[in-house]
C-alpha cells in the first residue's frame, strides 16, 4: 500500500470516531479493516468497511443497527438512502458446535 493509498484509507476510518479500529487485511486492490463499536450492554458491535482506494470505492458491514445510518451519511453522504440488514444469532439457525450462545 503506498502512502497516497494509506492516507485515503486514513481519513475513511477517521470519518467514524464511534469505532475502535482492531486489524486489516491488505488485498492489494483494497483493505478490508474490522473494528468494534461499544454497547450500553456488555457487548460490542462489529464493523467491517472495504476500501478500493484506486476506485475511491468504499463498502461496510455492520451489526450495529443502532449507528447503520450514521456511518453511511458518514462515508457517503447525507443523500444516500439504504436499510440496516438485521444480524441474526448463528445459534438460532445452524446447529454447529462453536457457536456463541446466549
Amino acid at each position: 500500500m503506498d502512502d497516497h493509498d494509506r492516507g485515503y484509507v486514513e481519513v475513511l476510518l477517521d470519518r467514524l470516531p464511534m469505532v475502535t479500529w482492531d486489524r486489516f487485511i491488505d488485498r492489494d486492490e483494497s483493505v478490508k479493516v474490522y473494528g468494534w463499536i461499544d454497547r450500553d450492554d456488555e457487548y460490542k458491535d462489529y464493523i467491517q468497511i472495504e476500501i478500493w482506494p484506486s476506485d475511491e470505492y468504499v463498502s461496510f458491514t455492520t451489526s450495529s443497527e443502532e449507528h447503520t445510518e450514521e456511518i453511511r451519511e458518514l462515508l457517503f453522504g447525507a443523500d444516500t438512502v439504504g436499510d440496516h440488514n438485521e444480524c441474526q444469532r448463528v445459534e438460532n439457525h445452524f446447529d454447529v458446535e462453536q457457536a456463541v450462545t446466549l
